[in-house]
């Protein structure tokens, strides 16, 4: 079973930080786009 999450950040500096931060845990980040309201992943 698999667990999804999105989250957003407000510039592209804090959506690698949290990236790196959730590839630490063990987490695989499978998607990455700019909106015109900020990053997601």
């Amino acid at each position: 079973m698999y667990e999804t999450y999105t989250m957003f950040y407000d510039n592209e500096r804090a959506m690698r930080w949290g990236i790196a931060n959730m590839q630490k845990q063990g987490w695989e980040v499978v998607s990455v786009k700019a909106t015109d309201q900020g990053w997601s992943c």
